[in-house]
């Protein structure tokens, strides 16, 4: 037999013992293929396991968020207007937005207190005892309102200008303080005042007069009055004043005077006073 014809190179080779011909698999290929596949694998699995735990991680925290959310109280301050009492009428409500308790609610107040005294708060605001002491305790989705009054033309005006801060302390029901701060701000209302005052008012005053007048009418006198005088310190009338003028000339005179009676329709009330 001749020689073996030589063979390409490639992936294959060819091994002869005698008459005996073997074929082989060229293992360093194989190796380097199977070390790559194995990283590329390790790769992904790594990759994977990382993104997982960062997902945990966010999700607990998210969940951790949710459930403070569920049991974490707010507590805000807020201007509103008050239709029940008129026209431009206002009051300060104090709400509890969040999902559990506030405890020991404490305000500080910054800005012109006596802005409502003249205009129906018998106390400027920062003496108004909620205000002053704080409250001891305000359930979730409850609130504390009470009215200010009224504020128009240049009172309202000078209001816009100075703004009420409020700074809010409270405790959740683990103990844990929280703090807030509102800025309460008049302009808003501006668009809802009507010129000087309340034009609802204005008309309930008008309505009230003209009820007066009517029972005047109806009754025709207003409430009668009886008003004492000595007789000696009433002023004489003209006529009365003529009569004793007369009386006393024809006295002098020497000339008696008589009166002579007439019938009581016609009688003079102011003869029959001095007789």
């Amino acid at each position: 037999m001749g020689p073996d014809p030589v063979q390409p190179m490639g992936s294959t080779s060819w091994m002869s013992f005698g008459t005996t011909k073997f074929f082989t698999l060229d293992c360093e290929v194989s190796v380097n293929m199977n070390e790559t596949l194995i990283m590329v694998f390790t790769g992904v699995v790594a990759g994977s396991t990382v993104l997982y735990m960062l997902i945990t991680g966010w999700l607990a925290i998210e969940n951790r968020k949710m459930r403070l959310a569920q049991t974490e109280p707010k507590v805000s301050v807020q201007l509103e207007l008050n239709d029940q009492i008129g026209h431009g009428g206002m009051q300060l409500a104090i709400r509890n937005e969040g999902m559990g308790p506030a405890e020991s609610i404490t305000f500080e107040f910054e800005g012109n207190p006596d802005l409502f005294t003249s205009n129906g708060m018998p106390t400027p605001i920062n003496e108004v005892p909620v205000i002053k002491d704080g409250l001891k305790y305000l359930g979730s989705g409850r609130q504390f309102t009470f009215t200010l009054g009224w504020l128009f033309g240049e009172a309202f005006e000078q209001a816009k200008e100075h703004p009420w801060i409020f700074h809010v302390k409270y405790k959740n029901q683990t103990g844990q303080l929280r703090s807030d701060s509102y800025v309460l701000h008049f302009s808003q209302f501006s668009h809802l005042m009507i010129g000087e005052g309340d034009p609802l008012r204005k008309i309930a005053n008008s309505l009230e007069s003209i009820k007066k007048e009517l029972g005047f009418w109806g009754t025709g006198f207003h409430k009668l009055q009886v008003v004492t005088q000595p007789k000696h310190t009433r002023t004489p009338t003209p006529r009365q004043q003529s009569k004793e003028e007369f009386e006393s000339q024809m006295s002098h005179l020497g000339i008696p005077v008589e009166y002579v009676d007439v019938d009581a329709d016609s009688a003079d009330p102011e003869e029959g006073e001095s007789e």
